[in-house]
């Protein structure tokens, strides 16, 4: 379905209708069958973003409201998607614990985060974006990392862990989606599966 649904997703040449059908249907699936999703949200997410290639006005002109919407839906259903307004950096974490984040406005993939051991599980920019928070219950971590531009397009930034604290590891596995993870000006606040909730100060 999810490749049957991208192609469509692009083809405004059919009609613009066609294209827009498609994408209303990935934003169903989210809905629907988040659980089958969650495993493929890097393709999710990717898939989406072709439809706002800036080679092609045309088609990001058309896609824009029904991406939006979409996008919208994952980080409202998935605590490891995450989306930054000012920035337009749209976060992605993955089951083997690498984290994604593309840049909205050139619809590129724009860092690549990795470190933790598994699954993460919880993802929040910071306000300005300069930082990006992640969890994960498998490493029983949550680590900050540097997010800020620098260099041409940005690409003179390292992207590296700042900062990690150890959490005491769960007992059982609960389920990802009552995990909640918010940064303010205080630290990092996080809901684990099993309902703990932690005020970390990391900064």
């Amino acid at each position: 379905l999810l490749h049957v649904m991208s192609k469509a997703a692009v083809r405004v040449d059919i009609s613009p209708a066609y294209a827009s059908s498609a994408l209303l249907m990935l934003q169903l699936f989210v809905q629907r069958a988040p659980e089958k999703v969650c495993p493929l949200l890097p393709r999710f997410a990717e898939a989406l973003l072709r439809c706002l290639e800036p080679s092609d006005p045309t088609l990001r002109r058309h896609s824009l409201l029904a991406v939006t919407s979409a996008l919208h839906e994952m980080v409202q259903t998935f605590p490891m998607v995450d989306f930054h307004q000012d920035s337009q950096k749209f976060a992605v974490g993955t089951g083997d614990g690498v984290i994604l984040v593309y840049d909205l406005r050139t619809a590129t993939k724009w860092r690549v985060f990795e470190g933790h051991n598994g699954m993460v599980a919880g993802l929040a920019f910071t306000q300005d974006a300069a930082r990006l928070a992640s969890y994960s219950s498998l490493d029983s971590t949550v680590r900050l990392w540097q997010t800020g531009t620098g260099g041409f397009f940005g690409l003179g930034q390292s992207s590296r862990c700042i900062r990690q604290q150890m959490l005491p590891p769960l007992q059982g596995v609960g389920n990802w989606r009552a995990v909640s993870l918010r940064c303010s000006e205080r630290g990092v606040k996080l809901v684990r599966e099993n309902g703990d909730m932690l005020h970390l100060g990391m900064s």
